[in-house]
């Protein structure tokens, strides 16, 4: 409840948090948001901020316990998605929504990276996750704790493994790292 005018209360029509977590995904994309609500029913409201592609984001349920909270932190630095309540209860149909807004020249690029994710090794996925969370090379550097070379290394070498590396040539009007993201994005929220 919030006060008015007239000094009445009115229910908040929308989630504050949800505001504030794009408002500072806008500011910083790398930037890890854990949201907690109390509200069960409205967990959905961050799909919202998922469709406009925010990676590293969580969305729990007051009184989660301290082993899920310390568990969707790593994520969320990570570059996951992490839903609770309703939210997780619908991924199905937001998975659905988000293939159905890939563009023609989009879908057959990120259905295979999509199948081929499962396939990489433990730090190659951690090196795919801060990519497609928008973390430049310099941060992956200092996350990871591996030197620019083998960041660079691994970023030419994933986007081979994940059959994006032509992406360039075949279809210039696509970036790969969108391409990358909203694999990441689809396969987060098919696990």
């Amino acid at each position: 409840m919030i006060p008015t005018a007239a000094g009445t209360s009115a229910l908040i029509a929308h989630s504050v948090g949800v505001e504030l977590a794009r408002r500072l995904k806008a500011l910083d994309p790398t930037l890890g948001v854990v949201l907690f609500s109390a509200y069960e029913d409205r967990g959905r409201e961050i799909w919202q901020l998922i469709r406009e592609g925010a990676r590293g984001v969580a969305y729990l349920l007051k009184g989660s316990r301290p082993e899920r909270l310390r568990q969707a932190l790593d994520d969320v630095r990570a570059g996951h998605v992490i839903l609770d309540g309703d939210a997780a209860a619908g991924k199905s149909q937001l998975v659905e929504e988000l293939r159905a807004h890939l563009s023609p020249a989009e879908r057959p690029w990120v259905e295979r990276a999509v199948r081929l994710l499962p396939t990489l090794s433990p730090r190659e996925a951690d090196v795919v996750r801060r990519l497609a969370a928008s973390h430049n090379t310099q941060g992956i550097v200092e996350t990871l704790g591996i030197s620019h070379k083998t960041v660079e290394h691994h970023v030419r070498s994933l986007y081979d493994k994940l059959g994006l590396s032509d992406a360039d040539m075949a279809a210039p009007t696509l970036r790969k790292a969108t391409l990358l993201a909203k694999a990441c994005m689809i396969y987060d929220l098919t696990r």
